[in-house]
């Protein structure tokens, strides 16, 4: 159980370090959050990158308790708040990416500090 435990341990930290180094700021995020829909390749690329990583940066502050989401809120709304923090604050978009992402969901979702 121990090992289990263990390994478990290391993948989220793993799995966290690609998470974190996805986008180096919160202006990279942002021009993928507001890329022009135009249908193309690019478009669904860049949204999905964007939407998995604040999924990602989500699930390490709830693993954290920094966030504490009601049962109803899904992942495309987690991303809603990501993306009006980021238009609404624009000078978070200077900090690093995984921060900007922070303030916004601790904003909105605050926790309890484990």
């Amino acid at each position: 159980m121990r090992r289990l435990v263990s390994a478990s341990m290391m993948w989220a930290a793993v799995g966290l370090a690609g998470v974190a180094s996805a986008y180096d700021s919160g202006n990279e995020l942002w021009e993928d959050l507001t890329r022009p829909d135009n249908k193309s390749r690019a478009y669904y690329e860049s949204t999905a990158r964007a939407a998995g990583y604040i999924v990602g940066v989500s699930d390490a502050l709830v693993f954290s308790g920094e966030v504490a989401y009601p049962p109803s809120v899904t992942r495309a709304q987690t991303v809603e708040v990501v993306r009006r923090h980021l238009q609404v604050q624009p000078d978070s978009r200077q900090r690093q990416a995984f921060d900007a992402v922070r303030a916004a969901l601790v904003d909105a979702f605050p926790g309890k500090q484990r």
